[in-house]
């Protein structure tokens, strides 16, 4: 086997830090060390490798769950910040090549075009995003609060990365049934949590509150996922693959109905309904057979659930349902709402002071909340707004808020340009659902800050890479022919 000089490097550097072990260094500082020292390597050697940990990570809810950055949540965010060196200094030594000898467009070193429909809006948005984050540092905000946002936001640049680091369409697919293995695993987890978490507090069927927090924050992806699948589902013909992502559609949409989350509920029917009127009529006729196969199910189950006594899980569970779905009419009455409303008109205020570049990121608001979230009413500081909207118009200003919305104008359109103009099934299904799904978050961000969440970013940073390398592969085919 050949060993290349960055193994060698590799190898001389682990042995280098044992040594140190052997001589008296921290434990903690090694084991820092060699993890470092592993992320250089992979990311540099194996860089496939370390945006497929990246993505596989996410829908586990291990990461961005509390106040402050957790060791794990510093690591992730350095591999993203070593990924970025590693793409850039291949780009740059690619462009020194090809300056000097002309040849490097055609060896090992070929650099792609970073130039598509969505890339322009998503530099502007990044540009923006710089801005408001020297605002946030000259009006002195904390550095744990501005380079959270920064982070979070730049996490869309994996777009530009995997043109360079994964190319190949069949990567593609393979890191996107990767993602489909985490978001089942991640679903599988979270209700473990909530069953753990019941167990320990000895909640009995009265865990409506942990089963609504902790699958709700799991489902920002899952949400992705169900519309995918269920585009997928519709486009492929008859086989095996069709038959695994409708039952994988059944369970992301069971996983949504358990997460109890309005928002949730409300931007999978609406990305649901965009995807059966963009659909072609022969998808059209599957997507309405897969919608009777659910209603009968449910039917099923809502039978067999009404045969049961009241305080059974299952008849729970649909008495649950129910009383969240008559909520809607209700909503405006809640406490949550009233302190959602306040939070608004708390950020309104703020943001109309600096509304051309806004506050700068890390930016804080103080309400009342009327809601007992704390045992009782009370005066709340926060970063965190309901509406992904209002937060970029309040630390970045209308300038940024408009750049925001020019990719996302961008991202749908170029998804159902490519849409119409491929043939093949897979690819045809997979960029229907990345389009549709990216509709059905950017209406769930009504209700929260969901298209700026990390685990929200770092997905649709490849999914807008995979529309990238599906159009260019399509191109070449049809040069081919």
């Amino acid at each position: 086997m050949k060993i290349g000089a960055l193994s060698i490097i590799f190898l001389i550097l682990i042995g280098l830090v044992l040594g140190l072990l052997i001589i008296g260094l921290p434990v903690n500082i090694t084991l820092l060390t060699l993890t470092g020292i592993s992320i250089f390597y992979l990311a540099f050697a194996y860089p496939v490798a370390v945006i497929a940990f990246l993505l596989f990570l996410g829908p586990f809810n291990i990461l961005w769950i509390g106040i402050g950055i957790t060791p794990l949540e510093a690591i992730y965010g350095f591999t993203f910040l070593i990924l970025i060196v590693s793409w850039l200094s291949r780009r740059i030594i690619a462009g020194i090549f090809s300056a000097e000898g002309g040849s490097a467009s055609g060896g090992k070193g070929k650099t792609e075009r970073l130039a598509s429909p969505i890339s322009v809006p998503l530099a502007v948005f990044f540009a923006m995003t710089i801005i408001a984050c020297i605002i946030g540092v000259l009006k002195g905000h904390k550095f744990q609060h501005w380079g959270s946002d920064l982070n979070t936001i730049m996490y869309y640049g994996l777009c530009f990365i995997m043109l360079d680091l994964v190319k190949d369409k069949k990567m593609v697919y393979r890191l996107f049934s990767l993602t489909v293995i985490a978001m089942v695993l991640g679903l599988l987890k979270a209700m473990y949590d909530v069953a753990r978490i019941a167990q320990i507090h000895h909640l009995g069927t009265q865990i409506l509150s942990a089963q609504h927090i902790t699958l709700t924050t799991t489902n920002l992806t899952g949400l992705a996922m169900f519309i995918i699948s269920v585009a997928l589902s519709v486009t492929l013909a008859k086989g095996r693959k069709k038959s695994i992502f409708m039952l994988l559609s059944l369970f992301f949409g069971m996983m949504l109905l358990a997460s109890f989350a309005r928002s949730l509920w409300v931007s999978a029917i609406f990305g649901l309904a965009v995807l059966f009127f963009i659909s072609s009529g022969k998808q059209k006729l599957s997507f309405a057979k897969l919608v009777l196969v659910t209603i009968i199910l449910f039917s099923l189950c809502l039978s067999i659930a009404a045969s049961f006594p009241s305080h059974n899980p299952l008849a729970k569970f649909f008495y649950d349902v129910e009383e969240r779905y008559k909520s809607f009419f209700t909503a405006r009455t809640e406490y949550t709402m009233i302190s959602r409303d306040a939070e608004k008109q708390a950020a309104m205020k703020r943001a109309m002071i600096h509304p051309i570049f806004g506050n700068g990121l890390g930016t804080q608001i103080t309400f009342f909340r009327y809601d007992q979230w704390f045992g009782k009413q009370t005066w709340y500081t926060t970063r965190y707004i309901h509406n992904v909207y209002m937060y970029l118009f309040l630390n970045m200003g209308l300038a940024g808020l408009l750049a925001f919305l020019w990719f996302c104008m961008s991202f749908v359109k170029y998804g159902l340009g490519l849409y119409r103009s491929l043939k093949d099934e897979m690819d045809r299904g997979l960029t229907l659902g990345i389009t549709c799904a990216f509709l059905s978050l950017m209406v769930a961000s009504l209700a929260g800050v969901v298209l700026i969440a990390p685990v929200v970013t770092i997905w649709f940073g490849f999914f807008a890479g995979a529309l990238i390398i599906i159009d260019r592969s399509r191109k070449a085919e049809e040069t081919k022919v």
